[in-house]
């Protein structure tokens, strides 16, 4: 779902370039600009653009309690030292059940 609604803004989660902007693969939102906006600077700062990692840690949330996605050994989305965030979430999840 995470996918198809990016193809549609026209973006791709690039996993071979994580730290970068999403992936721009047709008309749309502009992958450079597409992020929390600030409106004090009327804009969207470059540490505040989603990129790729950002928005496969959003899917790995979503799968949080099934582990890493299928294929990877170990959450992509953040460094080991982060995981704990997956587990924030799965916690936060089960409380709402």
């Amino acid at each position: 779902m995470l996918d198809a609604s990016l193809s549609h803004m026209g973006l791709s989660i690039d996993m071979s370039h994580p730290d970068q902007p999403l992936k721009q693969i047709g008309p749309g939102v502009n992958a450079k600009t597409f992020g929390v906006y600030d409106p004090v600077l009327d804009d969207v700062p470059e540490e505040n653009i989603m990129t790729s990692r950002d928005m496969y840690f959003v899917k790995e949330c979503i799968h949080a309690s099934d582990g890493p996605l299928e294929g990877d050994l170990w959450f992509q989305g953040r460094e080991k030292d982060k995981v704990s965030l997956l587990h924030a979430r799965e916690e936060r999840s089960n409380d709402l059940q």
